[in-house]
């Protein structure tokens, strides 16, 4: 906005170039400042330079994952022309000042769609690095563990570079940001040009509100219920936006005693209850996570051990012994019965076992009524 100098034409062609270029050009700088790194890193472990390598990718994917839908959005409006049929004219929507029937329009829309590829082949090249990574993204073992997995891939430090592409969403949901892209890209992008009828387009937005609604009920793509929760309200608002939208453009309004204005209130009240239930669903959550805080406490080699040969109801010498030294050094506490030494095998044996009937719950004593879940160690 600030470029003021030459035609109402050149000044939008410029400041479209710029939004396309700006992201290249930091890309550019990323990879120089990369190269300088691993120059210098010349003579270091190779897995140094791997390092320098995964975060210079981490920082471009990035970029590319910010800026994307903004430049998108700008790119599209730029072919977004309105015809006007009785005069046989056609002029750029946002800039109506520039005629799209003219030799400088028609060579900037040519320069634009180089521009438009590139970018949209932007989502293409993050679907083929998860594809190489597939594996360790979603094993696909036979007894099918989300939650383990997803511990697993949490902590696969190898996955970082690409990590934010997959971290959101459920193992078998690893490449949803994909088609999750392209599908905003559609609604600020593509449904614009579908039509020059208002009511078209709104149409067609109902269409692909009702899908993603769907689809966000039926398959919960986020690792996070909370998300998921969150994400279908928002389809709704989706939803009943280009329903107002067909509403004004039909006039059906006005047959129900509604103006444009009631209409606008009732969308901002809509968006209004979304933005409510979002906040008390994040206080929800965050008010469970520090209850769940207060008692929660990462188990060293020990006390996993100890765990592991109760929820397998295993006879394990050796966590025993693990577990028997602890009380010997008095690191865990016992009741009071239990707190002298002990001499004889047996005797530990059964301190052990007071121990863990007293802090672990024991499988066979667990009864099932109805599956809730997955939890830290399988199914709950």
């Amino acid at each position: 906005e600030c470029f003021q100098s030459g035609t109402p034409s050149y000044r939008y062609f410029f400041k479209v170039y710029v939004w396309c270029c700006l992201p290249i050009f930091a890309i550019a700088f990323i990879v120089l400042i990369g190269l300088a790194r691993l120059v210098h890193h010349n003579q270091s472990i190779v897995t140094l330079r791997g390092k320098v390598i995964n975060q210079h990718i981490w920082m471009i994917l990035l970029v590319t994952y910010l800026v994307l839908p903004a430049v998108t959005n700008k790119q599209f409006q730029s072919l977004d022309c309105i015809k006007l049929n009785h005069e046989g004219l056609s002029f750029l929507r946002v800039d109506s000042e520039i005629s799209c029937i003219s030799s400088n329009y028609v060579q900037f829309r040519s320069i634009l769609i180089v521009f438009i590829i590139l970018y949209q082949s932007i989502p293409i090249l993050w679907l083929l690095l998860l594809y190489r990574n597939r594996a360790k993204l979603d094993r696909q073992s036979k007894d099918h563990n989300e939650a383990l997995e997803l511990h697993d891939r949490d902590n696969n430090t190898k996955l970082d570079h690409i990590r934010f592409l997959f971290q959101d969403y459920r193992v078998s949901k690893w490449w949803f940001e994909v088609l999750e892209m392209y599908r905003r890209i559609v609604f600020i992008g593509v449904l614009p040009l579908t039509s020059t009828i208002t009511s078209k387009r709104a149409s067609f937005g109902c269409y692909l509100a009702i899908a993603s609604l769907i689809y966000f009920r039926e398959k919960e793509p986020y690792r996070l219920q909370f998300t998921n929760s969150i994400a279908y309200v928002a389809q709704i608002s989706i939803l009943l936006t280009f329903f107002a939208a067909i509403s004004i453009a039909t006039g059906v309004v006005i047959d129900f005693g509604m103006g444009d204005l009631g209409i606008g209130l009732f969308l901002v009240g809509v968006n209004l209850l979304v933005f409510s239930l979002v906040v008390v669903l994040a206080w929800s959550q965050y008010r469970q996570r520090q209850i769940e805080a207060q008692w929660r406490k990462a188990l060293n080699t020990r006390e996993l051990s100890v765990v592991r040969r109760v929820m397998h109801d295993e006879d394990d010498t050796d966590t025993k012994e693990i577990l028997v030294e602890d009380l010997e050094l008095g690191d865990i506490e016992l009741p009071e019965k239990t707190t002298r030494r002990m001499k004889s095998v047996e005797e530990k044996d059964k301190a052990v076992n007071e121990m863990l009937k007293q802090y672990l719950l024991r499988p066979k004593d667990v009864v099932m009524i109805k599956r809730v879940g997955a939890g830290a160690f399988g199914e709950v």
